[in-house]
């Protein structure tokens, strides 16, 4: 292969873009009033019907609804025979989440609870 790069010739004429005028286009432009109205206006409604739901005061109802979802958990723990220290700690977990929403009843009831399944795994408890 005989190749000879003195025959190269390179376009040293620098290029520049010339003005094009856009041609017109077919497509009607959007109506942004027309778009954005029905989405502020359904935003709005979210954000009133979020106001009329009735909310309880605190974040203790938060910790209510953590307890119950807990207690879920606990039960499904016990009808598949889990181990005492898992049931201890989920126990545990409940009691904490009534002590954060203030229900000393609760708490008492999963602490005890909690300590006896610690006793039961042969652990110390707290108490």
């Amino acid at each position: 292969m005989n190749f000879d790069p003195t025959q190269i010739r390179i376009d040293t004429r620098e290029k520049r873009p010339t003005y094009r005028p856009r041609a017109p286009s077919n497509h009607p432009s959007i109506n942004w009033a027309a778009v954005l109205l029905p989405i502020l206006l359904f935003l709005g409604a979210v954000i009133a019907g979020i106001a009329a739901v009735p909310m309880r005061a605190g974040p203790e109802w938060l910790w209510e609804q953590t307890a119950a979802e807990l207690e879920q958990q606990y039960a499904m723990l016990v009808e598949m025979k889990a181990p005492q220290m898992e049931r201890a700690m989920r126990a545990g977990a409940i009691a904490e989440a009534y002590l954060q929403a203030k229900d000393r009843e609760g708490y008492r009831m999963w602490k005890d609870a909690a300590d006896r399944h610690m006793r039961a795994a042969g652990m110390p408890t707290m108490r």
